[in-house]
């Protein structure tokens, strides 16, 4: 910030002549309406009005990331009223609410939001973080990586880690890991296959304890709820 001082040169009769201006511009004023200095009630209805008029703003446009920029403004997805009970019906919906935020880590590079609602023993959590991590160093991004939750299902029975297990469909498309420039460092091909979400419930929020690829023995159908 710049200040200018102005330096004025008054002579002595000037500044008597203006103090006379002053002494009577105040004893004029001292028999005014005091409601004067108050503003009227129509000047505070126009600035009440000029507020209410003012343009509404412009939400911001989701980009997906592409070769050239990461993405922007990317939407936090939101629990589902039903991902907060305790039930069958919200520990899946708490599953596809899983992967939204893995989904979202991957857009964004944040991973905290993904990182709250999951243990610290949490096997594919800990590769996500790290691919997520690697995806945004410096100033890269990732393009792709987007999770997709084909189905479901659980017998949601308590086992004796005190765990509730989801058996899920789970598809990733594939990654483009960028950088500026249009630099492309290593692309990895998208997969499809079954995770198994083992999940706690407690103060009213799900957790998930780990996730981890399930492989069923021969051509069995996978069996939920042991108690291993």
């Amino acid at each position: 910030m710049f200040l200018t001082k102005l330096h004025l040169s008054v002579s002595p009769a000037r500044l008597a002549a203006f103090g006379l201006v002053v002494l009577l511009f105040v004893s004029g004023c001292s028999g005014s309406d005091s409601s004067l200095g108050a503003p009227s009630s129509s000047a505070s209805a126009r600035n009440w009005s000029t507020a209410e008029s003012s343009p509404t703003p412009t939400p911001a446009i989701s980009r997906a990331a592409t070769s050239a920029r990461p993405s922007e403004n990317v939407p936090l997805p939101v629990l589902p009223e039903l991902a907060e009970q305790q039930s069958k019906e919200g520990l899946l919906a708490f599953t596809e609410y899983w992967y939204a935020l893995a989904t979202y880590a991957f857009e964004t590079g944040d991973l905290s939001p993904l990182q709250e609602v999951s243990g610290p023993d949490c096997a594919i959590c800990s590769r996500l973080y790290e691919m997520v991590e690697l995806g945004y160093e410096d100033q890269d991004w990732i393009v792709g990586g987007n999770f997709t939750v084909g189905s479901t299902q659980s017998a949601y029975v308590l086992t004796s880690k005190d765990v509730y297990q989801v058996l899920a469909i789970v598809s990733q498309f594939h990654i483009q890991y960028r950088g500026p420039d249009n630099h492309l460092y290593e692309i990895e091909e998208g997969w499809t296959d079954t995770h198994m979400l083992e999940a706690s419930y407690a103060d009213g929020k799900w957790t998930a304890q780990d996730v981890v690829w399930f492989k069923a023995a021969g051509s069995e159908a996978p069996v939920l709820g042991n108690t291993g």
